[in-house]
């Protein structure tokens, strides 16, 4: 999808906790590198996952990326992700969307790390992909 000014500027404040310009920048590089065709399968569904926390954060849908709830993102919602996010990284066996394909996981928590608890995002490192710093 194309990511405008005007979908950056309708996003929540309290849904950002990395400055919005960046967001935008990774947001719009995501989206550029999820239609190429990546070097492995793992780096395009790492990819995704970040096109797809950036997406809900951003409000442009309500699937939730870790618990599939529709339901927009709020302040509440994304502390709800995270702690459903953390809890299934300690469960055996592991619930199905930490199963998905290698790489999927790994984007959405990386997406979630940075986006709200200010980690880095390092992207994708081949196809001129950008490294974020939270």
């Amino acid at each position: 999808m194309e990511v405008a000014e005007a979908v950056v500027a309708r996003v929540a404040d309290a849904n950002l906790r990395v400055p919005r310009d960046q967001f935008a920048a990774v947001w719009r590089a995501a989206e550029r590198l999820e239609r190429q065709q990546l070097p492995s399968a793992a780096d395009w569904r790492a990819v995704a996952g970040v096109v797809a926390v950036c997406r809900w954060l951003a409000g442009v849908v309500d699937i939730a990326p870790v618990t599939g709830r529709t339901v927009p993102a709020t302040p509440d919602a994304v502390e709800t992700e995270l702690d459903a996010a953390m809890a299934a990284l300690d469960q055996t066996p592991p619930p199905a969307w930490l199963s998905e394909p290698a790489g999927w996981t790994t984007g959405v928590l990386a997406a979630f790390d940075w986006a709200w608890q200010g980690g880095d995002l390092p992207l994708i490192h081949h196809a001129g992909g950008v490294a974020a710093r939270g």
